[in-house]
């Protein structure tokens, strides 16, 4: 016998019996809940909306540390982890700011607060 759900959906029984959390947005409260392995761990998480409105205002980065966006890392919700950049890292980081300069003075491109790239 199928487990049904009351809309007439097959249900899963192992997907069914796995523990659940719950995801909030950090700028509006949303919240989603989803089983645990379909969450990947982040700091914290923007839902959609919040996200493309540039709602939220995110906590500060200092010298050597960098923010690592997650797509869909819950859900539809965004996930954003800020950590210290490994060597490598800021190498790269390095080099993307002399391609922007070398870029920014052919196209006219100016960015006086390093919004892109800080």
């Amino acid at each position: 016998m199928l487990n049904v759900n009351p809309l007439g959906r097959v249900i899963n029984a192992k997907k069914a019996r796995q523990p659940k959390t719950i995801v909030v947005c950090a700028s509006c409260g949303r919240t989603n809940t989803l089983r645990v392995s379909c969450v990947a761990q982040h700091d914290y998480y923007l839902c959609g909306p919040c996200d493309k409105n540039n709602a939220y205002i995110h906590p500060p980065r200092f010298d050597g540390m960098i923010r690592i966006i997650g797509l869909n890392a819950a859900g539809g919700f965004i996930g954003f982890t800020t950590r210290m950049a490994t060597e490598e890292e800021l190498e790269s980081v390095e080099r993307a700011k002399a391609i922007r300069g070398a870029a920014s003075g052919k196209l006219g491109f100016e960015d006086p607060d390093n919004h892109w790239i800080n």
